[in-house]
């Protein structure tokens, strides 16, 4: 019964993280949503900044919750390697804030299964690393989200990167929560 309330808690604050986002985590830049990041994603994101295109926060690069040249520059730069997207943890850490602001949508029953746990995040990453956060939650509200373990955890969690970002790019996380529950990721 506990890897049962371990596996949902971790992955129902997936899921939320996914919801509340309102974007492709994965994919930040990605402007024409092909899954590769190229000059034309930065065209796209120049074209957005001065109004000839709808904005897409996908291209927000600094979150300040706007489009500029300086969004399209940034991606221009990973698109000829000259900067490196952000990784994983990044990622996530600028979801807390959005994540903490929708705290009190997620259904009661869920608050009080995930409300107050120190929870260590175990993340096989692509290249073969471990990304581990350490997260601290109360009331459902993340606390303290930081790479590196968290001592004294009530929950230890263990994913991949592979599994989160399906979570996080789907266009229904609660769906490709319930498709990696199922078969078992």
């Amino acid at each position: 019964m506990k890897g049962l309330r371990i596996t949902l808690v971790f992955s129902l604050l997936l899921t939320f993280f996914g919801v509340f986002s309102g974007i492709a985590l994965a994919e930040k830049g990605d402007c024409d949503h092909d899954g590769n990041i190229t000059s034309v994603d930065a065209l796209i994101a120049l074209q957005m900044s001065i109004g000839k295109t709808p904005e897409d926060l996908i291209a927000d690069m600094d979150g300040d919750n706007k489009i500029t040249s300086f969004d399209a520059f940034k991606i221009l730069l990973i698109a000829v390697g000259s900067e490196e997207k952000e990784d994983l943890f990044e990622e996530l850490d600028g979801l807390v804030d959005v994540y903490n602001q929708n705290a009190e949508k997620i259904p009661p029953f869920i608050r009080n299964i995930a409300g107050n746990d120190r929870i260590n995040w175990k993340i096989s990453l692509k290249d073969g690393n471990t990304l581990i956060i350490g997260m601290k939650t109360k009331e459902a509200r993340v606390e303290k989200f930081e790479r590196g373990p968290i001592s004294s955890p009530t929950i230890n969690a263990y994913t991949t990167e592979e599994i989160i970002r399906q979570i996080l790019n789907s266009e229904d996380p609660a769906s490709a929560f319930q498709d990696a529950w199922t078969v078992e990721k």
